[in-house]
């Protein structure tokens, strides 16, 4: 059989040999897989399996309590920086002293319970309290693998659950969900495991910290999202989420992936996968077809939409860099 006859079989061959190619330089398709309502792409299941395991250690960590979490009742006034502010902190969520409930049911639980004979347990404290960095561990790898493009470790280590002394918090509840802040590029990421940082933020990280503090005299507390105990107001090194990276891939996948590898993976997917099926826009467009029927408001106000955004659109509850009109765009 010589190529280039009209033949059916000619042509199949040419596309076998053609899609062998493109496999050599693609990589395996199938390791890229899009949630069911298309809002989520993943490599390899990584992502799942590390939520699965969090899910898991926060369970346990809250002896099988599972509290209303409802997001939409919660304020969180993104303008407000006064030092230790933070939805937690809000006293209208009525969330300072929630942890104590947690506390309570650690202290009387008969399976792995804290106390025995009125006093503290001290190996079921420390097997807690080893839990408690665990879950620490999976949440750092949560936020850098499911809060869209991989960030740096250093721009991640930075972010702060409550406004520090001359820093504005990286954690906050904004239509219904936790999202982080990074202040450096400005961009919001949703970590699609709000419940998990939720029970970690209200219930399990003060409760371990009072743990630390009674059990250990230890002040274990920081303004930083993840900090280690021991030093908590130094932001925890980049090599210890390569580690941890590494050991989750080598469970899900048979062999490691580091930070950096991941990173370049992660701009890899979105340039591969997710930018091309990206509908471009342009948040200041108020002539061509597809404007928004809304730009209506600012001709009948004398003003173009980016002008009347500037001048009188601005929302005081909000930072001038977050409004919500920008926040809706890249929602």
């Amino acid at each position: 059989m010589c190529l280039g006859l009209q033949a059916p079989m000619d042509e199949f061959l040419s596309l076998r040999n053609y899609g062998r190619a493109i496999s050599r330089s693609d990589g395996p398709a199938f390791r890229v897989t899009w949630s069911q309502d298309a809002d989520i792409v993943s490599w390899a299941g990584i992502s799942h399996d590390t939520i699965d395991c969090a899910t898991a250690v926060c369970r346990q960590m809250m002896y099988e309590w599972c509290p209303e979490s409802d997001l939409t009742r919660i304020r969180d006034r993104l303008s407000n920086t006064t030092l230790g502010y933070s939805f937690v902190a809000d006293p209208a969520n009525g969330l300072g002293e929630a942890y104590l409930e947690l506390s309570r049911r650690a202290c009387l639980a008969t399976a792995n319970g804290l106390m025995t004979d009125d006093d503290w347990d001290s190996v079921a404290v420390r097997r807690y309290l080893d839990r408690y960095d665990h879950l620490t561990h999976f949440l750092v790898l949560l936020v850098y693998l499911v809060g869209g493009q991989a960030p740096r470790g250093t721009e991640l280590f930075a972010l702060e659950h409550c406004n520090g002394a001359s820093t504005s918090r990286g954690v906050c509840v904004y239509a219904g969900k936790m999202a982080l802040i990074s202040r450096h590029h400005k961009a919001r990421r949703t970590t699609n495991s709000d419940k998990i940082l939720y029970h970690y933020l209200v219930f399990i990280r003060p409760f371990a910290c009072m743990l630390f503090r009674i059990c250990y005299n230890m002040d274990a507390e920081s303004t930083l999202l993840f900090s280690s105990p021991v030093r908590p107001r130094e932001p925890i090194k980049t090599s210890i989420l390569s580690k941890i990276l590494r050991g989750q891939t080598i469970s899900t996948l048979g062999f490691p992936v580091g930070v950096q590898v991941y990173r370049q993976l992660s701009i890899a997917i979105t340039e591969k996968h997710v930018k091309q099926i990206a509908n471009p826009f342009n948040q200041h467009d108020d002539k061509s077809k597809e404007a928004d029927i809304n730009v209506s408001f600012a001709w009948q106000s004398g003003h173009r939409p980016l002008q009347r955004g500037t001048t009188y659109g601005l929302d005081g509850a909000f930072p001038n860099s977050l409004q919500p009109a920008l926040l809706r765009v890249y929602e």
